[in-house]
């Protein structure tokens, strides 16, 4: 657990010691669960990657005579695979945008003078709200994670697939960790679903001796086994999986990354999102930084245009109240 995570249970709310016994029960329960949902995230991906080299582009499709598609599909997938988990590990293991020192000590210096408005479910634009959890003030847009016990900048929601949250300084790797293993997913289905009928067909000429005598086939020829058909079918079965998930979480996260908006942004009703710039490209730039080749890999953006604590806001944001 790291160390940001610690003491999450002890910022809890100290009303009613039966409720906080049982939100404390629930925390670590899903905190567990999630870490095993990462883990077993984190394993598929490497299976995937691992038996797609070494048995469908080194034994199966060469075997089968295909092997003109090898040499394409090692280059790409393998550049998609990389990315995958170079991005999953990144939005995993980065700090997810928690409120830094310097807005505590921009806070405690200002005093009485930096007005504090009660939090709400609607936009806030330019005001500082109190976190009734921490109990201290908050910039726009942060939110308190109940299972991280803090407060994270721009905070979208907790992500189980990564145990940890997703916010302003990991929002482009989730994004990014979503995108290239989508794209790993239809990859992988690319020779495997072609392949099946010849992996059924192995799997009955492996296991019967009759089959063998009468059709004789890269399986009766032991030249592919049956571990292999099932590692093709396997295979298949994962990419139908990955895609199915993934497509879900893009079509529910990217059109909010084009509109500047987190997901629980999404439901505020009280004005027009003041943090929209106008265009899809401007408000992606708000989460991967000003355009540029960084957006292809999992790194801090070059160029951000926001600092997590302040974001650039429309004329309909009104005033600022937090310089």
């Amino acid at each position: 657990v790291s160390g940001w995570r610690l003491g999450a249970l002890g910022r809890l709310p100290h009303e009613g010691g039966g409720d906080q016994e049982a939100m404390a029960l629930t925390v670590t329960a899903f905190h567990w669960a999630s870490q095993a949902t990462f883990v077993l995230a984190l394993a598929a991906l490497v299976y995937a990657g691992t038996t797609y080299n070494t048995v469908v582009l080194d034994k199966v499709l060469p075997v089968l005579g295909q092997e003109i598609f090898v040499l394409p599909l090692r280059v790409v997938f393998n550049a998609f695979w990389a990315l995958s988990i170079w991005s999953f590990l990144r939005a995993r293991y980065s700090d997810p945008g928690i409120v830094p020192a310097r807005w505590q000590a921009f806070v405690v210096n200002a005093g009485p003078a930096l007005p504090i408005a009660p939090a709400r479910k609607e936009w806030q634009p330019r005001k500082a709200t109190m976190c009734m959890q921490c109990r201290f003030p908050r910039p726009e847009r942060a939110h308190h994670c109940t299972l991280c016990g803090c407060c994270v900048m721009r905070y979208d929601h907790h992500c189980p697939w990564i145990n940890n949250c997703v916010g302003f300084l990991n929002h482009k790797f989730f994004i990014q960790l979503s995108v290239y293993t989508w794209l790993t997913g239809i990859l992988t289905l690319l020779p495997s679903v072609p392949l099946l009928p010849a992996c059924i067909h192995g799997l009955v000429a492996g296991t019967s001796e009759v089959y063998k005598d009468l059709e004789p086939d890269p399986w009766s020829r032991e030249e592919l086994s049956v571990g292999d058909a099932v590692v093709v079918i396997s295979l298949a079965v994962l990419g139908v999986i990955a895609c199915m998930l993934l497509y879900t979480v893009l079509r529910t996260h990217l059109p909010l990354a084009m509109r500047n908006l987190t997901s629980v942004e999404d439901f505020y009703e009280n004005m027009p999102n003041p943090f929209n710039q106008g265009s899809v490209l401007a408000n992606l730039a708000q989460t991967f930084g000003a355009p540029g080749p960084d957006w292809l890999v999992p790194v801090r953006p070059w160029r951000p245009l926001s600092d997590g604590v302040t974001y650039a806001c429309t004329p309909e944001g009104g005033p600022g109240d937090v310089g």
